[in-house]
């Protein structure tokens, strides 16, 4: 409490605004609809704000905000890897705001809100559903991000702003004798490790890495920096495979701010390549294109990016798209990891998305039932034939 009076008492120029925002959320999709899809409904209504940030730095980018600083101010209150000690602080902040509020009219600009305004004003004319693994049932979906698309029509996307960082990482790279006139591709491979906690972990984790070699190779010959995002047992299955223009950002960490060179990778992008994450929504609203392979359960699709969904092995049966795509199944239902499991996208079919030569590829979204979400965005799906 000490230190949140202080930093208010230290930065009193916040209460020169009506508007504040608070940049706290432990998603890193989420904070990108934070930072950017509420600066832009503002610019729209001319709705002046300062935003205090509590960023949790594990899963979520403390540079982030650097993208948007030409639009508004970003005082940074604590950045920290304990999530509980950002709660606390959020609660206390939002009391002493409160109070002040008794003084001085404020008004905090809220998240939540925003965001199912949102999805009440963008949502399609059908019901769609997905699977609660809470309740382990099938459920209408109250809670998608359909609305990002919609809300572009409304709210067209922003200039993006380096700053004086965009110097800085380029610097570092070039240290690093790496080429930065290279085009550049961001891989974000799904934390392995860690991934099995939820049950919607555990079914997004189907990949198998050894599978992207051969489309990594190909890129490094067609003009492409490739920069991996990985644990440690991805980027030990990759390491030894004799690249030449592949870069793992962990491996910087002891001579750089990799969060900071993060943000700048992301700004540069020409291609985002993902499997069932949100690493996909910065990259969507930077027009990069996404690909977003190994993707399982189909359930909400992505926007505007080309998807690949896997096979299925069901009581010792291989099950393509065509077999599972009328059933439960295609919603995230129905997997135990033993007698039904995700197969991984083989190197094949990585290698046909990534070149865009779909030889053995077809596109499905016709295939689609109407209450999946997928079937209304404007994703491209493909599936082996």
């Amino acid at each position: 409490m000490p230190h949140i009076i202080f930093f208010l008492i230290k930065n009193r120029e916040i209460f020169y605004y009506d508007n504040i925002l608070i940049l706290y959320h432990w998603a890193f999709g989420h904070q990108v609809l934070l930072n950017d899809y509420i600066l832009r409904y503002c610019l729209s209504n001319k709705i002046k704000f300062i935003a205090i940030q509590l960023c949790e730095t594990e899963r979520t980018n403390q540079h982030l905000y650097k993208l948007y600083q030409k639009y508004y101010k970003t005082l940074e209150l604590v950045n920290s890897s304990d999530n509980i000690k950002l709660k606390i602080y959020n609660s206390y902040l939002l009391f002493l705001l409160k109070i002040i509020n008794k003084f001085k009219k404020i008004k905090i600009l809220n998240y939540r809100d925003f965001y199912f305004k949102n999805f009440e004003n963008y949502k399609p004319k059908n019901k769609t559903f997905y699977y609660n693994e809470n309740t382990k049932k099938i459920e209408e979906h109250l809670t998608h991000n359909y609305w990002m698309e919609k809300f572009n029509e409304d709210y067209p996307k922003l200039n993006h702003d380096l700053g004086s960082f965009k110097v800085k990482c380029e610097n570092f790279l070039k240290s690093c004798n790496i080429d930065t006139n290279r085009k550049i591709v961001n891989i974000f491979f799904r934390n392995l490790v860690h991934g099995g906690k939820f049950y919607m972990d555990s079914v997004r984790n189907s990949y198998n890495p050894i599978n992207y070699i051969k489309s990594i190779k190909w890129l490094e010959k067609n003009g492409y920096n490739i920069f991996i995002r990985s644990d440690k047992h991805v980027f030990e299955i990759l390491r030894n495979n004799n690249f030449t223009n592949t870069y793992f950002l962990e491996s910087f960490k002891f001579k750089f701010d990799i969060k900071l060179l993060d943000i700048y990778l992301y700004s540069k992008s020409t291609l985002h390549i993902c499997q069932n994450s949100g690493s996909h929504y910065l990259a969507y609203a930077l027009n990069t294109e996404i690909m977003m392979l190994d993707c399982f359960p189909l359930g909400e699709g992505r926007p505007e990016g080309t998807v690949l969904c896997p096979k299925i092995q069901s009581n010792g049966k291989i099950l393509n798209f065509f077999d599972y795509c009328n059933t439960n199944l295609i919603y995230g239902e129905g997997i135990d990891f033993q007698n039904t499991k995700i197969l991984p996208n083989t190197e094949e079919e990585i290698f046909e998305v990534i070149t865009k030569k779909h030889k053995n590829l077809i596109l499905v979204n016709d295939k689609i039932p109407k209450e999946c979400l997928a079937m209304h965005r404007k994703n491209k799906i493909f599936a082996s034939k």
